[in-house]
């Protein structure tokens, strides 16, 4: 376990917008984000679009600290929506770093982590409150990979909601989890030292399999961009 969490507490996070009253809500959909507003259109209207009766709170963490960007711009469309919060880093903490700031800023004990180019389906929210125990950790969701640019693709879901225990064996056998679109216990990750600041932070998932408990659920519940991902960049 290393400490990665800790240091973004004094890395000042601006509300630009948003209710920061969390009395009542159930979980925090987190979605960090930097320069991509068209994506990131995208990513909230999934969120505000969820089939079901669970409280809710969206938040934006921007990681330009520039104010009055496009991001900035376009989040005033949003600004009569009180719970969705517009957070501004006033630094630039790297993609890690914003992942731990997500995690930082949202006040309830579950947390959805949900990147600006992914999007969730529509019952992701719903199915997933269902899983929320203190027993687990970490609740991975399966994603539909489709090409950016394309048109959504279709998903079949089994009626019945099974979770499978994720060890740290299946993470190296099988196609690990990704970080996007998960349900999250807040102090878990808090306690484990939050997303390590390595070129894979979602190594997390992996430290979690072993230190606590990461299921997967059985349902496709989000759609992952395939072409425009900063961590599959080469620089």
């Amino acid at each position: 376990k290393k400490d990665y969490i800790s240091k973004y507490k004094s890395v000042k996070s601006i509300l630009i917008q948003g209710n920061n009253d969390w009395s009542g809500i159930d979980l925090a959909v987190t979605i960090p984000t930097y320069k991509r507003p068209g994506t990131l259109k995208e990513a909230i209207e999934s969120v505000l679009h969820q089939k079901t009766n669970v409280k809710f709170k969206i938040i934006v963490v921007d990681n330009n600290p520039d104010r009055n960007d496009e991001t900035e711009e376009f989040m005033k469309s949003y600004k009569n929506i009180g719970d969705i919060l517009y957070y501004k880093n006033i630094e630039n903490v790297g993609m890690s770093g914003n992942w731990n700031k997500c995690i930082l800023l949202a006040k309830v004990d579950w947390v959805i982590l949900l990147h600006d180019d992914d999007l969730l389906a529509t019952n992701a929210i719903n199915e997933l409150s269902k899983c929320r125990s203190n027993s687990f950790d970490i609740v991975g969701i399966q994603l539909k990979i489709f090409n950016d640019g394309d048109p959504l693709p279709d998903i079949e879901n089994p009626e019945q909601l099974q979770l499978k225990k994720i060890t740290i064996d299946y993470n190296f056998h099988f196609p690990a989890l990704a970080p996007s679109g998960n349900l999250y216990k807040r102090d878990s990750i808090i306690k484990v030292g939050g997303f390590p600041n390595v070129i894979a932070p979602d190594l997390l998932l992996i430290q979690l399999s072993y230190w606590g408990n990461v299921f997967r659920i059985n349902k496709v519940l989000g759609y992952y961009r395939k072409g425009i991902n900063e961590s599959t960049k080469l620089s």
